[in-house]
């Protein structure tokens, strides 16, 4: 069985997003962080990992990871988003939607959160191996979504029903590491 810290959403759901649609915006996003977290969970459900929701990258204003799965030394962050079905691709490094630009795609939140967290383990004596991150997407729309020729920086782009095909290993997680991620929840 999981162990499970935090709830999902928690700082959208405290954020007071401001400005024309952020309302709207906080609500999709917190829709997408609870649909990502109960794939998890239920992906989860056998396995002795930990798993975390809601942290803040160390040094980074208002920048979070929305879920980190530990297993033994092994730290997968997962990003939850919740777009527009249709075809994503990249060219160039920017990706579009069929001819829509997309630069909310290209953000480089994950590849930036890998780093300071490599960061802090290590000023704290602690070894860690991050795999891919992943960016977990539930379709806005009900239209499926294809990523067959996009491409996220240093993350991997996925329908968020195939996390529950994740492998994310099979260990309990090292409680140090558990312990330094839980400092970081909102």
């Amino acid at each position: 069985m999981v162990t499970e810290y935090g709830t999902p959403a928690s700082s959208l759901q405290n954020s007071g997003f401001l400005g024309a649609g952020g309302e709207g915006r906080a609500r999709a996003g917190s829709v997408g962080e609870q649909k990502v977290a109960g794939i998890l969970r239920t992906a989860l459900r056998h396995s002795p990992a930990t798993l975390l929701h809601d942290l803040r990258i160390p040094d980074a204003r208002g920048a979070n990871i929305d879920h980190a799965v530990i297993s033994g030394r092994t730290v997968t962050l997962v990003d939850a988003k919740n777009w527009v079905g249709g075809t994503y691709w990249t060219l160039g490094g920017r990706t579009r939607r069929g001819l829509t630009a997309t630069p909310h795609v290209d953000k480089r939140t994950l590849p930036l959160a890998v780093a300071k967290l490599d960061r802090l383990f290590l000023s704290r004596g602690v070894t860690v191996k991050f795999t891919m991150p992943l960016i977990a997407v539930i379709s806005s729309n009900g239209v499926p979504l294809r990523f067959m020729f996009a491409r996220a920086q240093e993350a991997r782009l996925i329908p968020a029903e195939r996390l529950a095909h994740q492998s994310f290993g099979r260990k309990p997680a090292d409680p140090a590491i558990v312990s330094i991620l839980r400092t970081l929840q909102n």
